[in-house]
């Protein structure tokens, strides 16, 4: 009995890492989602590494894009996103959450945009990428491992 739970937690934690794995899947190759800009200004930088992003003019039009299979999935930036930061993504996919490549996506999306022009473009990188951590390992009396 004693041994049972323990086995009962290492499934579950199994099952997780399985589910969750299966829930992200990476993008691995060009995918294109919609966007719908009711805010303005939020039109150039539309390719995101393998996620090319096309505008729509309305959501009705990114709908039916969607339910074409034109595209992936949608996003709609509101007019009030500048103080609310709240976008709304759609899509025909039961998910828990984005996959991190089409986040990261939008996110760099969204950066690019409001930064253009105000500052330099090394910034803009820094900004979507501000670190790039490099970790060495020191013996106990201070040398490099």
């Amino acid at each position: 009995m004693t041994l049972i739970v323990p086995l009962v937690a290492l499934l579950a934690m199994g099952v997780l890492q399985l589910i969750s794995g299966i829930a992200e899947p990476p993008v691995a190759e060009e995918v294109t989602i919609g966007y719908v800009d009711k805010s303005g200004g939020f039109e150039g930088y539309t390719q995101q590494d393998k996620v090319n992003l096309v505008r729509f003019d309305t959501q009705d039009d990114a709908t039916e894009a969607l339910v074409e299979g034109d595209i992936k999935e949608y996003f709609v930036i509101p007019p009030d996103y500048i103080s609310t930061g709240v976008v709304s993504r759609y899509t025909l996919e039961k998910q828990l959450e984005a996959p991190a490549d089409i986040a990261t996506a939008i996110r760099n999306f969204l950066l690019s945009n409001l930064l253009a022009d105000k500052v330099p473009a090394a910034t803009v990188d820094r900004v979507e990428a501000p670190l790039n951590l490099v970790t060495t390992r020191l013996t106990e009396t201070g040398a490099i491992a």
